[in-house]
């Protein structure tokens, strides 16, 4: 559940298709994004010998994944190495102080299933997006969370 004012709208970001921007300026550390109605929890082996499951799932936690059959606002956050959102376990932070208008973005190398690469990759960068395990992952966005 998306707990800011927002919008989506074609994305900023190279070949990323739509993004998810705020209607509202939104202070740093404040949650925007909450996990609710999670629709199917299923293991990383079904994920992965289902390619449409895998475009539309996440890590939820250790080797379980969240799918979202419905592509609901919050599959709108696009990537970044340099995210201006935290994304743990499913909730949604302000890494910073964000304005109006601003696109929301989060790393997903946090929930790509391990070694696993994106079809796409960092706009700025240009290097491939591949997930962390779950412990790399884990440990990062704890870090992230102490920052603010």
């Amino acid at each position: 559940m998306i707990l800011v004012k927002y919008f989506i709208a074609p994305s900023q970001i190279f070949k990323a298709g739509k993004g998810l921007f705020l209607e509202e300026e939104c202070p740093k550390g404040k949650v925007l994004i909450i996990p609710n109605e999670i629709q199917c929890l299923v293991s990383e082996k079904e994920i992965f010998q289902n390619e449409h499951l895998e475009a539309s799932s996440i890590r939820w936690f250790e080797d379980v994944f969240s799918v979202d059959h419905e592509w609901s606002a919050e599959s709108h956050l696009n990537h970044s190495f340099t995210p201006n959102c935290y994304w743990h376990l499913g909730f949604v932070f302000a890494a910073r102080n964000l304005k109006k208008k601003e696109e929301l973005t989060v790393d997903y190398s946090l929930f790509l299933g391990e070694g696993r690469e994106s079809d796409f990759y960092d706009s700025l960068t240009q290097k491939k997006v591949i997930g962390l395990s779950w412990k790399e992952s884990l440990k990062t966005s704890l870090q992230n969370l102490l920052s603010l």
